[in-house]
C-alpha cells in the first residue's frame, strides 16, 4: 500500500517528469544471484607443499578422485566436454595431475603414450584439461545457484590443491632464467587476472 500511496504521490507534482527512489528496500533480501557461491563439494584443506611432493601429489590426485564422478556425470548430461587438448581423455585425468604436481616441485616427468605433443610443451595442454576438469565437475554440482565462470575460477586457484599446484609449477618453472620454454609454460599455469592466489571459499 505504501508504494502505490507513494506512486499517486507523483501524480501531484507541479513539475515533470519526476523520477525518485523509493525509500524502502525490495523485500526478501539481497537476489539469490548476488550471493556468494561455494562449491558444494567440501574438499580438505590443501597441505602445505612442505610435506613434500610425494604428498603433495597424493593429495592432488585425491582431490581429482572426489571430482571423477561429478565429472562423468557432467560429460553424461551435456554430451560434451572441454577435456582433451592433450590428446589424453577424461579416464586419465590422474597422469596429468601428476604432470603438474612434478611440475610443482621442478621436476619434468616424461611424455605419457598419447599425448598431443612432447613435454615440457605439454603442461600448457594439461593444465587446460585440469582446470576443465574441475569447473565442469564443479558445475555439475547441485547449489543455490548457477556459478559463473568467475566463481569457479575463484575456487579453483583459491580453494584448491590444483590451485596451489599451479602457483608452485609458475614460480618453479619461471625461476629457469636459461629456458624459455619452461619460462613460457609456467607464465601460462595461471592466467593473468589471477595472478596473485584469491581466498579461499
Amino acid at each position: 500500500m505504501r508504494v502505490l500511496r507513494a506512486a499517486l504521490e507523483l501524480l501531484t507534482r507541479e513539475r515533470g517528469p519526476v523520477l525518485e527512489d523509493f525509500p524502502d528496500d525490495a523485500p526478501g533480501g539481497p537476489a539469490e544471484d548476488d550471493e556468494a557461491w561455494a562449491c558444494p563439494l567440501p574438499l580438505p584443506v590443501p597441505a602445505s607443499p612442505a610435506t613434500g611432493e610425494e604428498a603433495f601429489a597424493r593429495q592432488l590426485l585425491a582431490e581429482v578422485g572426489r571430482l571423477r564422478t561429478w565429472h562423468a556425470q557432467a560429460v553424461g548430461k551435456h554430451g560434451r566436454t572441454a577435456f582433451g587438448v592433450s590428446g589424453l581423455g577424461p579416464e586419465r585425468v590422474d597422469e596429468l595431475a601428476t604432470l603438474i604436481a612434478a611440475a610443482a616441485f621442478d621436476h619434468l616427468l616424461g611424455t605419457p603414450d598419447g599425448a598431443a605433443v612432447e613435454m615440457p610443451a605439454l603442461l600448457r595442454f594439461a593444465a587446460d584439461d585440469l582446470r576443465a576438469f574441475y569447473m565442469e565437475a564443479a558445475a555439475a554440482q547441485p547449489a543455490a545457484r548457477k556459478p559463473g565462470p568467475d566463481d569457479l575460477a575463484r575456487w579453483l586457484y583459491g580453494s584448491t590443491v590444483l590451485g596451489d599446484a599451479f602457483y608452485m609449477a609458475r614460480d618453479a618453472l619461471a625461476a629457469h632464467q636459461d629456458d624459455r620454454t619452461l619460462q613460457t609454460q609456467g607464465r601460462l599455469m595461471v592466467p593473468g587476472a589471477y595472478n596473485r592466489k584469491p581466498g579461499r571459499q
